[in-house]
């Protein structure tokens, strides 16, 4: 078996694993939860469609049924996210990245402020 089917495999699972993380954590975001179970399950299905593969199995409708419903339930994935960013659900999200983005801003200005400070030449007359 090559070496990159089973770095893929094992990415794919690390991938379904960090998503299956994020949805159970959290809680007042139904659209967002969904998004990612989706996501998972769908990435679980592209795996079990590429073991059937690489081992050389020939599952016959099995496998393509796998393929499709990978592809379907990432669709609905994709649709869940954008639902939930249309109802909001990501407005903590943006207010942290704003506050952090500010407080950086911050530090860089006071930063740059000292060293142009310490630069300044005296002029001692």
């Amino acid at each position: 078996m090559d070496p990159m089917f089973l770095i893929r495999l094992v990415i794919a699972l690390l991938i379904a694993f960090i998503l299956f993380y994020q949805a159970r954590q959290l809680v007042d975001q139904p659209n967002r939860k969904r998004a990612f179970l989706l996501g998972a399950v769908a990435l679980l299905c592209f795996t079990a469609f590429n073991v059937s593969v690489g081992l050389g199995l020939e599952l016959g409708i099995l496998q393509e049924l796998s393929a499709v419903a990978g592809m379907l339930l990432f669709a609905g994935a994709a649709v869940s996210l954008v639902l939930s960013l249309r109802s909001g659900e990501h407005r903590a999200d943006r207010a942290r990245a704003t506050a952090q983005a500010k407080a950086y801003a911050e530090e860089r200005k006071q930063a740059l402020a000292e060293k142009t400070e310490r630069e300044k030449p005296t002029d001692n007359r």
